[in-house]
């Protein structure tokens, strides 16, 4: 009658060291932002290291994902999601790590300015609960509107808004706040905001020159340094279809309106003058790791605000 004790002694153990495998893997968020622009992507740089000593598998069962989130305003309101997501599983050796962005904004209801907080959830097969990284504090703010403009693009059913507008963005290495130009696109009448996206940091009270040709291209040129320009081309929806940063020469780049076209003349662009110049005004792409490419959540729209009965 022995023998059959050994299967429980087994699970007995296995219960018993499941606590600590939780406690040796580690979920954070890496390198946090402070400040974020409302409707702004909140890019979460999401670091998850094995210690565990054996394999885990991270995957969705069911209608439960392994990967989730719990976020709070002030200090106890619960945000509930917006709309559902999926993350792609990834199996984590022994030793491995695995990091990872995700889009924060088109999925929890962060539509309002305030203080808020943020925890990753891992949910791994055979662990007794899920891991939970430390909370995250962050704010979201209201920028200030510099330009903006209505129109209704052909093949569109509602009118939408174009807007530019500066917002303070933290430097750590510097330890100040610094002016940042953001180009936002929305459709009040749908409840929807197609982009909100940061285009680099502004020279204040340099002006911004801010136009549309007539396929309705939104072509957006500013200053971003002594000598540096920012130029972005966007399509109705806010996608970039062009941007280049340029350098000053003998003349300043300016936008030039040339029958219905808008061209960019003056300066020189850095692909004409060497990588190794140093350029401000442009942010490295967020990249998933392991996998490919920007998570899918970077380009989803946010809707401007909460659901009436959003999912639980």
């Amino acid at each position: 009658m022995r023998p059959p004790a050994r299967p429980l002694l087994a699970i007995a153990l296995a219960l018993s060291l499941a606590p600590l495998a939780r406690a040796q893997l580690q979920v954070e968020i890496v390198e946090p932002q402070s400040n974020y622009l409302l409707y702004e992507p909140i890019l979460l740089k999401i670091k998850i290291a094995n210690g565990t000593g054996r394999v885990l598998e991270l995957k969705d069962f069911g209608n439960k994902g392994w990967l989730r989130f719990l976020v709070t305003r002030g200090s106890a309101m619960m945000v509930k999601p917006v709309q559902e997501f999926s993350q792609p599983g990834m199996v984590l050796e022994p030793g491995d790590v695995a990091r990872f962005t995700f889009n924060l904004t088109p999925y929890y209801g962060l539509r309002d300015p305030g203080a808020y907080s943020v925890q990753v959830v891992v949910r791994v097969p055979g662990f007794s609960g899920d891991v939970m990284s430390r909370p995250t504090l962050f704010n979201v703010l209201r920028g200030h509107e510099v330009w903006s403009k209505e129109i209704t693009p052909p093949g569109v059913a509602q009118p939408r808004k174009f807007s530019l507008i500066t917002h303070l963005v933290r430097d750590d290495r510097q330890h100040l706040d610094r002016a940042y130009l953001y180009a936002q696109v929305e459709s009040e009448a749908e409840n929807l905001v197609f982009a909100c996206r940061q285009l680099g940091p502004l020279v204040q009270g340099e002006r911004i020159e801010s136009l549309f040709d007539s396929a309705y291209g939104w072509h957006v040129l500013f200053r971003s340094g002594a000598n540096t320009f920012g130029y972005y081309q966007f399509d109705i929806a806010g996608r970039v279809t062009e941007n280049k940063e340029l350098a000053k020469t003998q003349t300043r780049p300016r936008l030039l309106v040339q029958g219905g076209q808008i061209e960019l003349v003056g300066g020189v662009s850095r692909e004409d003058f060497g990588s190794s110049d140093s350029l401000t005004g442009t942010q490295p792409p967020a990249v998933l790791t392991p996998g490919q490419g920007i998570p899918p959540s970077e380009e989803q729209r946010s809707r401007k605000k909460k659901d009436q009965n959003p999912p639980q």
